[in-house]
């Protein structure tokens, strides 16, 4: 068995992570990733990381920590 996996960019992690909540999507965050496990996503785990390239500058300072 091999690792499945997609990512996308978000420039709001914190509006992503809202969205997942209100769906009732299970998720688990890490390294200022949020993950949606492959067990609840049809065998593919997926991954949302913030893009700095198109972050909103209020979002990018929130994040200039990690």
């Amino acid at each position: 068995p091999g690792i499945v996996a997609v990512s996308f960019n978000t420039p709001d992690l914190a509006a992503q992570r809202q969205r997942l909540v209100q769906a009732r999507v299970p998720f688990n965050e890490a390294e200022g990733r949020i993950v949606v496990p492959a067990e609840e996503a049809s065998g593919i785990a997926v991954v949302f990381d913030i893009d700095h390239k198109h972050a909103r500058p209020s979002v990018l300072a929130a994040t200039s920590d990690r």
